[in-house]
């Protein structure tokens, strides 16, 4: 699979500009899938940093939590090569926070997520919700993209993803970036 972008959170304008804050952090993924309150962890710890910088007031404070547990998530179940580590990093550029996750998945998953990203900038949120819900009621599978799906219906205008080749021959490297504008 090429180089792929999918979604509208690509924005130029936050390109070049210095950060209020960052984090970055490195995670194992197959730590995440063991330990699942590792990811309750993770996330908590990461969006109260980051709402740190924020106004009480700010709208953005409850979505944080939200967003960064559902792409976390994401990365513990679609990661696939254990030797490989995550990555999360949030951004604070004053007019939107940027939450990211990478991580390094095979082909299969590749598609699968670039697929279901263009679901997702083209179907309704609640329509898609609804069928992954029936999805995980018949399997007792992990559903991430249930998180995703449920993301875009509340929180997210600016969800997407980039896919390029990967460190080898079948593993692809996979960005899922939020943007959460100021309101």
């Amino acid at each position: 699979m090429d180089y792929t972008e999918i979604g509208n959170c690509w924005l130029a304008d936050t390109v070049g500009r210095k950060p209020i804050s960052e984090i970055h952090l490195r995670l194992d993924p197959g730590n995440l899938r063991t330990q699942p309150a590792r990811i309750a962890s993770t996330a908590g710890w990461a969006a109260g940093f980051a709402a740190s910088d924020l106004e009480p007031e700010d709208g953005r404070r409850p979505a944080l939590l939200a967003v960064v547990h559902a792409l976390v998530s994401n990365v513990a179940v679609h990661a696939t090569d254990r030797r490989f580590k995550a990555e999360l990093r949030v951004t604070n550029l004053g007019s939107r926070i940027r939450i990211e996750t990478t991580n390094i998945c095979d082909l299969a998953q590749a598609e699968a997520l670039a697929k279901w990203m263009k679901r997702l900038g083209s179907e309704q949120a609640d329509d898609l919700l609804r069928g992954e819900e029936r999805s995980a009621a018949q399997s007792p599978e992990h559903h991430p993209r249930k998180g995703l799906a449920a993301l875009r219906r509340e929180h997210c205008r600016h969800l997407g993803a980039a896919i390029d080749r990967g460190p080898r021959e079948g593993l692809h490297e996979v960005v899922v970036r939020v943007e959460l504008p100021r309101n």
